[in-house]
């Protein structure tokens, strides 16, 4: 019975084929946007020190550097990838409001930690709000890529705080 469905929809590949072509290389400028909103308060660390800077005391390691890698696939595919057929943009929608809610306690995080009230929430809020509003963003803009990549650097960033800070 399943042999005869999967023959009915033309197989295995012809799903993948139907799913790869509903996306094309562009630029999403509402994805390069939230990256430049999320980093600004990380050129603002990178320039100027708080007094309890603990980010700036833990040691990179393995974990870190996997981090890194899969931060950076996933901006590539989050800005890069574009669905073909997305539908307007809606302001209102509860992916749009949470991935404002998230950059905005992200933003809250930041001005705690800026005036050295750190502590393990303001951490994890650090390591977590950033990959939600990048998750609500694309699940918003139906940029699947870029969710499994996401999943991993979320997985490996938050490892790495929890080793380090918690």
């Amino acid at each position: 019975m399943a042999a005869k469905q999967q023959k009915k929809r033309g197989g295995g590949m012809a799903s993948v084929r139907d799913f790869l072509g509903k996306y094309r290389l562009g630029v999403d400028f509402w994805a390069a946007g939230l990256f430049e909103l999320l980093l600004l308060p990380n050129f603002v660390w990178w320039f100027y020190s708080p007094a309890n800077d603990v980010l700036r005391t833990a040691q990179s390691d393995v974990l870190e550097i996997f981090a890194h890698i899969f931060e950076a696939f996933t901006l590539l595919v989050f800005i890069l990838v574009v669905r073909k057929e997305r539908g307007p943009f809606s302001f209102f929608s509860p992916y749009a409001v949470f991935c404002l809610l998230s950059v905005i306690l992200y933003y809250a995080a930041w001005i705690f930690y800026f005036t050295a009230y750190v502590n393990a929430a303001v951490l994890l809020f650090l390591a977590v709000l950033p990959c939600t509003a990048i998750g609500c963003l694309a699940a918003l803009r139906k940029n699947y890529f870029a969710l499994l990549p996401l999943l991993v650097f979320f997985s490996l960033h938050l490892a790495w705080t929890c080793i380090h800070f918690l």
